[in-house]
């Protein structure tokens, strides 16, 4: 979401303060990302990729599951019950 949050305020609730810009984990879609992920409280990551999957990963980047959704994808969203 665009300002990490529907106030827009590119505020992150999350303690940051152990992060020196060292690269944690990457994963590979099947196709590019042109949108930005959502990150749910669990830390679950979701990644709207153009090979048409939307992807759900693990806080530690290995994956959750995928969801073919034959459409052009966008930031994804996630709902107030998560």
């Amino acid at each position: 979401m665009f300002g990490y949050n529907a106030q827009h305020t590119g505020q992150c609730p999350y303690d940051t303060s152990e992060n020196n810009g060292t690269l944690k984990w990457k994963f590979k879609t099947g196709s590019q990302i042109e949108s930005s992920p959502a990150i749910a409280l669990d830390g679950t990551v979701y990644i709207a990729s153009t090979d048409n999957y939307l992807y759900a990963l693990k806080p530690d980047g290995t994956l959750k599951w995928k969801y073919q959704v034959n459409s052009y994808l966008s930031s994804p969203a996630i709902g107030f019950d998560g």
